[in-house]
C-alpha cells in the first residue's frame, strides 16, 4: 500500500525499498495510462503482463536471484516457498492479462491463468515437496 511504502514497512521487514518504488512506479504509470486512455492499451497491458511474468517465473525458478535483484542478501527456505507462491500469483495475473490483451476469449485466458498456480501446487506437494517439508 502507499501507506506501507511511505512508512518504510519493507525496510522494517529487511526488504530493500528500491523494488517497491520501482514496482509502484510501473503500476502508477500503467494505471494512469490505461484509465486515462493514453497510449496503446493492448501494448501497455502486454508490457505490464510481461513484467509480472518475468518476476513471477523468476521467483518460481530462482527465488534467490530475484531476491538479490531486489536487494535481499539471503533467502531462507521459508522465504523461498513464499517467493514460489508469490511467483505463481504474479504469473497467474500476468498470464490472464496477457491472454486478454492478446485477444483470447475470457474463458481461455482464465484457463491459461490457472496453469502457473497448478505448477506451483504440483511442485510444492510432489516434486520438491518444499510446501510440506519446509512449512510442515
Amino acid at each position: 500500500t502507499v501507506k506501507g511504502l511511505l512508512n518504510g514497512v519493507a525496510g522494517k521487514c529487511g526488504v530493500p525499498e528500491t523494488g517497491n518504488y520501482l514496482n509502484g512506479g510501473i503500476m502508477v504509470a500503467s494505471i494512469v495510462s490505461l484509465l486515462g486512455g493514453f497510449g496503446d492499451s493492448a501494448l501497455i497491458m502486454k508490457g505490464v503482463a510481461g513484467w509480472w511474468l518475468l518476476n513471477g517465473v523468476g521467483m518460481f525458478l530462482a527465488a534467490d536471484k530475484v531476491a538479490g535483484a531486489y536487494g535481499l542478501k539471503e533467502v531462507d527456505p521459508k522465504l523461498n516457498v513464499l517467493f514460489k507462491g508469490f511467483g505463481g500469483f504474479l504469473s497467474n495475473f500476468g498470464a490472464l492479462v496477457l491472454g486478454l490483451a492478446s485477444g483470447l476469449p475470457p474463458a481461455k485466458a482464465i484457463g491459461l491463468a490457472n496453469v502457473p498456480s497448478l505448477l506451483v501446487q504440483l511442485d510444492g506437494n510432489f516434486v520438491t515437496k518444499d510446501s510440506i517439508e519446509v512449512l510442515g
